[in-house]
């Protein structure tokens, strides 16, 4: 696996390898053992697909990858996902409607304006596997978000 640091810079765009670089991460606010919705953008300016395999932070117990049409509407249905292809010479978001990422159980509380260390693992068009270290900076989530002990959210947990 490949490492590359990027934790601690203050700038939009991280560049993970080369050509794929990461923008705009963000996380929501939460309390401990609670649950935060990431965002991001991935570019992929390599030559071939990436997949994003997993999204984790050393604040989280675990880290989800997840498909909602829109976190932000009563019935939403998350369903896990083992990675996300993104094609070469695309631009991927990760968000609250369609591919995103999850942060649950946290050590501890997270408020705005924070940053959180995430541990973003891809694997380039060869399949080797590259772990890089992304800020996010801790936002309010946006309003009529459903997830956690709302119970409003059926999290369908298979593949």
């Amino acid at each position: 696996m490949i490492s590359s640091r990027a934790a601690g810079q203050h700038v939009a765009t991280v560049p993970l390898d080369g050509k794929v670089s990461v923008a705009d991460a963000t996380v929501t606010s939460a309390a401990k053992n609670g649950m935060s919705a990431v965002s991001m953008n991935f570019s992929n300016g390599m030559k071939g697909p990436i997949d994003i395999v997993s999204v984790t932070a050393p604040l989280a117990k675990i880290g989800m990858l997840h498909y909602d049409q829109n976190m932000c509407q009563g019935n939403s249905t998350m369903v896990r996902i083992p990675n996300v292809v993104d094609p070469s010479g695309n631009l991927l978001a990760f968000s609250t409607r369609g591919f995103g990422a999850m942060l649950m159980g946290l050590h501890r509380g997270i408020t705005s304006h924070q940053k959180l260390e995430l541990d973003v693992t891809w694997a380039d068009p060869t399949g080797r596997r590259h772990l890089s270290i992304v800020d996010a900076v801790v936002v309010p989530p946006p309003a009529h978000i459903h997830f956690g002990s709302s119970g409003s959210m059926n999290m369908n947990m298979g593949t």
